[in-house]
């Protein structure tokens, strides 16, 4: 599952060189699937930003407590800035302050359960040229194929740290 885990966050990093507008961050963060919960789950992952608005993420969701990874769900999700753009492409900062909207799709390793949902992130604070962002209070509703039901999910707090597309990239 590692393996796996790291070949696919490896896969995201050609994008990171398609344009200029371009960006790539490594995310780490909490994610709740089950209500109620039976433990804590983190998220790690990685986010590349596709155009000035729109990004691509790819994370996994792993149980910490009360067996360490014993559940594991990949996620793949597009999301969309609707109060801005995220990155201008330059050395001038995009909006500090949006929300994403979006879509995306889940496997989970250990089940075999998979489905879509409908993702919203109400606040983000950050952008690529500052270096670091902070997602709050995203909400995921969406469907369990497997199980036939619906699933709410939650995140109270993502970090991401940019790699590409930041300060360090522009000479000044």
């Amino acid at each position: 599952m590692k393996r796996l885990a790291i070949i696919l966050l490896l896969g995201l990093l050609p994008f990171s060189l398609l344009a200029s507008t371009v960006d790539f961050a490594f995310s780490f963060g909490q994610m709740l699937n089950k209500w109620p919960p039976k433990g804590i789950s983190f998220s790690y992952g990685a986010s590349v930003g596709i155009t000035d608005r729109i990004e691509l993420d790819f994370y996994m969701v792993s149980d910490l407590t009360p067996h360490p990874f014993d559940s594991n769900t990949a996620h793949l999700e597009l999301n969309y800035a609707l109060l801005g753009k995220r990155n201008t492409g330059s050395a001038i900062a995009g909006t500090g302050i949006n929300t994403l909207l979006g879509a995306g799709c889940f496997y989970n390793i250990n089940t075999k359960a998979i489905g879509p949902y409908l993702v919203i992130t109400p606040i983000t604070i950050g952008s690529p040229i500052i270096g670091r962002r902070e997602r709050l209070l995203k909400t995921v509703i969406g469907w369990n194929a497997k199980e036939n039901n619906v699933f709410v999910g939650f995140s109270l707090l993502d970090v991401d740290f940019y790699l590409k597309g930041t300060w360090r990239d522009y000479p000044y």
